[in-house]
């Protein structure tokens, strides 16, 4: 009886989580927003689109929505498939990753290792230049830059205040315990990953 009561209660969690999110497919006018949304990034990170959508999806959860694209993009001439993430407004991605892209970095996110001062200034360049975009991704703080192998550098911000952070440990809110935005840069400028997170 024991047994069966146990099976039963993993069944119901199952279709609990089963039902907390929903997917489908998107329709003509969302993947015509998303599309766009994707050339306008491609404005602000210099990454070229080159192929059409060859995924997306809409996927909605108790209190959050969204859109997750895969696309074929390149960076200074090489192409690569990536993941380019939306909010519940399909107009404006926020985040973009190169699909099986490993970071090469020294240490951890939140370390800053980067001494040239001119490879500084190039990097807080691009990051100007990004903030000149719709959508923008709010930073806060000093940068903390870190070489990215030899593709170039990976530079990491507070994406909300520091004073909010210490607010929300006090209250015992740990939800906050990455609490960084990343870019990652080639050494010729192009934008190949914008992230959260540690």
């Amino acid at each position: 009886m024991k047994h069966a009561t146990s099976a039963l209660m993993i069944v119901f969690f199952w279709l609990t989580a089963a039902q907390a999110e929903t997917l489908r497919p998107v329709t003509p006018e969302e993947k015509k927003h998303l599309i766009a949304g994707i050339d306008n990034l491609c404005k602000c990170t210099r990454l070229q689109r080159k192929s059409d959508l060859n995924f997306a999806k809409h996927y909605r959860g108790p209190g959050y929505e969204g859109y997750e694209v895969t696309v074929l993009m390149a960076a200074d001439g090489v192409t690569a498939e990536y993941e380019v993430g939306f909010g519940s407004d399909d107009r404006y991605p926020y985040r973009l990753w190169q699909k099986g892209y490993t970071t090469q970095v020294a240490k951890g996110t939140g370390n800053d290792t980067l001494k040239s001062a001119s490879d500084r200034r190039f990097c807080l360049e691009v990051i100007k230049r990004l903030d000149q975009c719709k959508p923008s991704w709010e930073h806060f703080g000093k940068p903390w830059i870190q070489k990215d192998g030899r593709r170039g550098f990976r530079i990491s911000f507070l994406f909300i205040p520091k004073r909010e952070i210490d607010r929300a440990y006090k209250s015992g809110n740990f939800s906050v315990m990455d609490p960084y935005v990343n870019f990652s840069v080639t050494r010729k400028g192009t934008v190949y990953g914008i992230s959260e997170g540690g």
